[in-house]
Parts: C-alpha cells; sequence; structure tokens
C-alpha cells in the first residue's frame, strides 16, 4: 500500500510539473498574440495615416488640374476681344 500512495505521488508531483509547463507554454503564447496584435495595431495607424496622406494629395492634385484647365478658358471669356 505505501509503495501504491509512493507512486500516486510520484505521479502527482509530474503532473503538476508538467501542468505548470503547459501553463507557461500558454503564457508564452498569449504573450506573443499580444505583441503580435499589437504590430498590427501599429501598422494598422501607420496605414491609416498614410490613406489620409494619400487621400489629402489627391484632392491638391485633381484641384491644380481642374484649376489648370479652367484658367485659361476663365482669361478667354474675361479678357476683351
Amino acid at each position: 500500500m505505501a509503495r501504491l500512495e509512493g507512486a500516486y505521488e510520484q505521479i502527482d508531483r509530474r503532473l503538476t510539473n508538467f501542468e505548470q509547463r503547459v501553463d507557461d507554454r500558454f503564457a508564452q503564447i498569449d504573450a506573443r498574440f499580444a505583441h503580435v496584435d499589437a504590430r498590427f495595431t501599429q501598422l494598422d495607424t501607420k496605414i491609416d495615416r498614410n490613406r489620409a496622406h494619400t487621400d489629402r494629395q489627391f484632392i491638391w492634385t485633381v484641384g491644380l488640374i481642374v484649376l489648370s484647365i479652367l484658367a485659361p478658358l476663365v482669361t478667354r471669356l474675361l479678357s476683351p476681344t
């Protein structure tokens, strides 16, 4: 009977040790997922900033094109001939 109790205690210690290692691995995996999530958040922020910058440049470009088309037309219409 004492042998069985000793064997059970040894199994219990091994399982406890195994459980702790598994918990440690899950903690490492969770930390890595948190790191990846933070990186995606940073990338989303950079992409949003670049998209806003590109939108502003596009609006300015379209405005300059429209102005370059309209300026000669307006000067022709307003010039006395």
